[in-house]
């Protein structure tokens, strides 16, 4: 089967497993406006950013590592993997479960009572199941089970919806909660009986090696994981506390429309990795690599085009009057997705060659055009698949260093 034949297949799965299911989740948008306020939505929202924060930093990483490193390596060597990556996850969250208990009354001590006090033990629920979801998913992903993968995400949508039609009229807010809960459970569970990754679990392959090969690739994209937090999400919170939890409620809705431009990439981005692992040494590379940019930037195009034409008319048709400013926000968002999107698939050839001075270059590009927010994302790629860059290091301390002195 050629390069672009195995892509394709890809490309078609995750489309059927990712977009379908996606697009459904985007549908149920009037349901879900119908039923939740506008400060609920927010509430939502902000549950959903600090699970996205915390996840990588408390298990750090490893479902980027699981997605590495068990590719095309013998079955003990996967199993070594697989068992070492799930045992510490669990140690991981027992003890962030200590630091949330520990953190919350403190907070309630200095009389703190925000979302994430309020929500302290459903954030860590969330956190924890969401984990284990992405991480048995990366896991079948790697050993090339894709079909697998694929309809793990049917299942994920499925019982989302459902879950949602179900508690959402009884519970509100709450039950919107515990569907994200219940649906990442079983879709764990299932991703790991279909995959069968209890065969690839005992405590006889637990590795220290492997574990710590693992970690070194994957620790030091904690900073990474962090700036694209801070630069991506941390508006919300923000605004929260200075223009209150309605206008989240508001970004999130803007925000649904620019995300199928992030649906799109997604399910090709995946393909994507997966022939870049096959194919970067092949002869031909190149080629291949320059034809599918382009098509991807025709596709991003396309999409951000009919989101921006579309995004009034379909939130004044999909929401209630509460949400209807939304559409003022969304060519700008769109806008900055796709130029995201094409930075992303940049990088794939680095996931391919492991290699930090590509990222420490492009860094050191931003830092001359004076963009020190890009700037310090590069750096942190680049220090996070080497640690021992000690310019690296410097460079970051000296921008962040040069930012504090301009505020």
């Amino acid at each position: 089967m050629s390069k672009y034949s195995r892509l394709g297949k890809n490309v078609s799965l995750m489309f059927l497993g990712n977009i379908g299911s996606k697009v459904l989740t985007f549908l149920m948008l009037p349901f879900y406006t119908s039923q939740l306020s506008v400060g609920d939505y927010g509430t939502i929202d902000l549950i959903q950013v600090y699970v996205t924060l915390l996840t990588g930093i408390v298990t750090c990483c490893l479902t980027e590592a699981i997605f590495v490193f068990p590719k095309n390596q013998l079955l003990i060597k996967q199993k070594s993997y697989f068992t070492s990556g799930f045992l510490f996850s669990l140690g991981a969250l027992l003890l962030t479960w200590v630091i949330f208990v520990v953190l919350v009354n403190l907070l309630h001590l200095v009389a703190y009572n925000g979302i994430f006090v309020e929500y302290n033990t459903c954030i860590f629920l969330t956190i924890c199941v969401t984990y284990f979801q992405s991480y048995t998913q990366q896991f079948v992903r790697s050993i090339g089970k894709i079909k697998i993968y694929v309809i793990s995400g049917i299942v994920l949508t499925l019982s989302t919806v459902l879950l949602s039609l179900l508690l959402l009229p009884l519970w509100g807010i709450t039950g919107y909660i515990y569907t994200m809960i219940f649906a990442s459970f079983i879709t764990s569970i299932y991703t790991m009986l279909a995959g069968k990754e209890y065969e690839y679990f005992s405590l006889k392959w637990l590795s220290k090696e492997k574990l710590c090969e693992m970690l070194k690739y994957s620790i030091p994209m904690i900073p990474n994981s962090v700036m694209w937090w801070v630069l991506s999400t941390l508006n919300r919170p923000l605004l929260e506390h200075y223009s209150g939890i309605d206008s989240v409620g508001i970004l999130a809705v803007a925000n649904k429309f620019p995300m199928l431009l992030t649906m799109v990439y997604g399910v090709f981005t995946y393909s994507w990795q997966i022939s870049v692992l096959e194919e970067f040494k092949s002869e031909g590379y190149k080629m291949f690599y320059n034809r599918i940019f382009r098509i991807l930037l025709v596709v991003l195009s396309f999409f951000l085009l009919g989101i921006t034409l579309l995004s009034r008319p379909l939130i004044e048709m999909m929401t209630t009057s509460g949400y209807y400013e939304a559409w003022l926000y969304v060519p700008l968002l769109s806008l900055s997705v796709v130029f995201s999107n094409l930075a992303g698939f940049v990088g794939t050839n680095f996931l391919a060659t492991k290699e930090s001075k590509y990222y420490f270059n492009l860094a050191y590009c931003y830092a001359m055009l004076e963009n020190v927010n890009k700037a310090l994302i590069y750096f942190n790629r680049a220090w996070a698949l080497d640690a021992s860059d000690k310019d690296c290091e410097k460079a970051i301390n000296l921008l962040i260093s040069k930012n504090k002195k301009a505020l």
